[in-house]
């Protein structure tokens, strides 16, 4: 998706004239790297001084390891309701020509 952020570009993505991948300029709560981001500053990132630019990759890759760590977390963070009917609702109808489609489901808890 694109938020329309400067530094976000579409150059490479070949995007089917069907559909449409922009979100508002600001939209927080559509995006769901957001919430992944929040959930690493509020509990790794925060309120922390660090020595130089190699102390801040440091504490950035020890958060993306402790999120990968904790099973099912990343899956609590972007599970949108909206984003899982999506996804579900595509694995219920076949795309192009594929005789018979994946029916896979994809579930999140949303519990805090």
């Amino acid at each position: 998706m694109l938020d329309q952020a400067g530094w976000h570009g579409q150059a490479a993505l070949q995007v089917p004239a069907n559909i449409t991948l922009l979100l508002p300029p600001y939209s927080p709560e559509l995006n769901p790297v957001e919430r992944v981001w929040l959930y690493l500053r509020e509990r790794f990132l925060s309120f922390r001084l660090y020595q130089g630019e190699q102390a801040i990759v440091d504490a950035l890759c020890a958060a993306w390891n402790a999120l990968r760590d904790e099973t099912g977390r990343l899956a609590t963070l972007t599970g949108y309701p909206w984003i899982t009917q999506a996804i579900n609702q595509a694995a219920d109808k076949p795309i192009g020509m594929t005789p018979e489609p994946t029916r896979t489901r994809f579930s999140a808890s949303l519990a805090w």
